[in-house]
C-alpha cells in the first residue's frame, strides 16, 4: 500500500491574533495527518507570533520559519522555497479549513492528472457566522480558462498545487493584491491543468481589517492589467465580449444575451446573483 503523500500547508501571516489560533485548530483536527504548517509572520505589530509558537510547542508539524517585514509575495515565494513535499496548500490566516479538506483533496490527487486542485467554498464573517452558505466556481479547466478573461474565479485559500510548478511560475510582486490571478493566468499560458474538487472546504472569512478589503481600487487596477495581458495571449469569442459588457453597464439586455448564451446553469445563476446583488 503507497504511504499517504505529505503536504506542506503554507500560511503567511500579517496581524490575525484574533483569527490564527482558529486557523490553526481547523489543521488541527484535520482527519488526514501527514502534513506540516509552514508559518511567515510578516512583520506583525500583535500577538500573531507568540500564538503560533504557542501551537508550535504543542504540534510540531507547526513551524514558524521567519518574522521580518518582507510583503505577501515575497513571504508566500519564501514558504514555497522552504516547502519539500511534492504537494503545497495555501491557507490565509484568517480562514477555517473543513475537516476533511486536506483528505479530500489528496483522494482528487490520486484519481487525477492535474497540477492546481481547487474547490467551492463558504463565506464567514468576523465571528464566523455564514454570510453566505455555498460559492461554486467553474467545474473544470476549460471553464476555467473562459472565467479567467474577465476575473479571478479562484479563491487562493482552497488551492492545492504540485510544488514543481513552482519551476516555471512564480508569485508576481508588482502584482501584490492580485498574486493569485496573476499566478492563475501563467498557470493557464504555462499549460498547467486545473481540476475543480466539488465539494465545499474552506470558510473564507470576510472582515474590515483584510487587505483584499483595503487594497479594492489598487488590486482592481492590477486585476484589471492581468485580464488585458490574458486577452492578448489567448483572444476572447463573441460571448466573452457579451459578458464583459454585462459586467460593465449591469444591463438587462446584455444578460438576457448571457443567460440566452451560457453552456451551463451554473453560469446563468452566478450572473443573476451578480445581477441583482453586486454594488453598482
Amino acid at each position: 500500500m503507497k504511504k499517504a503523500p505529505n503536504i506542506d500547508i503554507i500560511i503567511p501571516i500579517y496581524n490575525a491574533e484574533k483569527f490564527i489560533g482558529q486557523t490553526l485548530d481547523s489543521l488541527a483536527y484535520q482527519n488526514y495527518t501527514n502534513f506540516n504548517v509552514l508559518c511567515y509572520n510578516d512583520g506583525s505589530t500583535d500577538n500573531s507570533e507568540t500564538i503560533v509558537k504557542e501551537f508550535a510547542k504543542k504540534d510540531k508539524r507547526v513551524r514558524l520559519l521567519g518574522s521580518k517585514k518582507i510583503g505577501l509575495v515575497n513571504a508566500l515565494n519564501f514558504l514555497i522555497k522552504n516547502a519539500r513535499s511534492k504537494l503545497l496548500i495555501r491557507l490565509d490566516a484568517d480562514d477555517i479549513c473543513e475537516k476533511n479538506r486536506i483528505k479530500i483533496l489528496v483522494n482528487s490527487y490520486k484519481k487525477n492528472n492535474a497540477d492546481i486542485y481547487y474547490s467551492n467554498y463558504t463565506l464567514i464573517d468576523e465571528n464566523g457566522s455564514f454570510l453566505f452558505p455555498f460559492i461554486k466556481i467553474a467545474p473544470h479547466h476549460s471553464k476555467i480558462e473562459k472565467f479567467m478573461r474577465w476575473r479571478n474565479p479562484i479563491c487562493h485559500s482552497t488551492v492545492m498545487y504540485k510544488r514543481n510548478i513552482f519551476k516555471k511560475v512564480s508569485y508576481t510582486r508588482n502584482y501584490d493584491g492580485a498574486e493569485d490571478y496573476r499566478l492563475w493566468v501563467d498557470c493557464l499560458i504555462a499549460g498547467f491543468k486545473f481540476i475543480k474538487v466539488p465539494h465545499s472546504l474552506v470558510r473564507y472569512r470576510i472582515h474590515k481589517n483584510q487587505l483584499t478589503q483595503k487594497r479594492f481600487l489598487l488590486n482592481h487596477e492590477r486585476q484589471k492589467k492581468i485580464t488585458k495581458d490574458f486577452r492578448r495571449v489567448r483572444p476572447i469569442s463573441e460571448y466573452d465580449n457579451l459578458l464583459e459588457s454585462y459586467s460593465k453597464n449591469k444591463n438587462i439586455s446584455n444578460l438576457n444575451q448571457l443567460i440566452l448564451n451560457a453552456n451551463s446553469k451554473d453560469l446563468r445563476f452566478r450572473m443573476l446573483l451578480n445581477f441583482f446583488f453586486a454594488k453598482k
